[in-house]
């Protein structure tokens, strides 16, 4: 799929893995002071059905994230990360566009999130609102977790 300067794709090569793995790694455990170690080849951080996505800006990654098929028509978006040098520049709101764009393209009415509070008002911009959904990936959610949907 592409967008102008931006390319939203599975990582086929092995460098475009490592780098998926890079800017999950970085911006979502070791940025975020999360107490828990990245593992790449841990098989639950890709169930079956789920995509990993990685974003290219002129032909650069800047962004991740999965996007897991939930149900016949509703889809979850999950560990969203933009590379800390990319942070700010607007390509986490077109990588969100984008993965939203593939799953009403995979017959999705809805999207669902995952959020903690300091990712909310980007989700809220980008037209999420808070609702309680069910997740068969992660279950219940923690109490520092906030859920939020949007209807495709």
């Amino acid at each position: 799929m592409e967008n102008g300067p931006y390319d939203l794709k599975n990582p086929a090569s092995r460098g475009e893995w490592q780098t998926y793995h890079r800017i999950r790694r970085e911006v979502l455990f070791e940025a975020s002071g999360l107490a828990r170690t990245y593992d790449e080849d841990d098989e639950s951080a890709l169930p079956p059905g789920a995509q990993a996505l990685l974003l290219f800006h002129d032909g650069r990654a800047v962004a991740t994230l999965r996007l897991s098929l939930l149900s016949e028509r509703s889809m979850e978006v999950r560990l969203v990360a933009v590379a800390q040098p990319d942070q700010g520049r607007g390509h986490g709101r077109v990588l969100l566009g984008l993965a939203e764009t593939r799953a009403r393209e995979a017959g999705a009415w809805r999207m669902v999130v995952n959020v903690f509070g300091g990712a909310e008002p980007f989700f809220a911009k980008s037209g999420y609102v808070r609702e309680t959904w069910d997740d068969p990936i992660a279950g219940p959610p923690a109490p520092e977790v906030i859920q939020m949907a949007k209807e495709l």
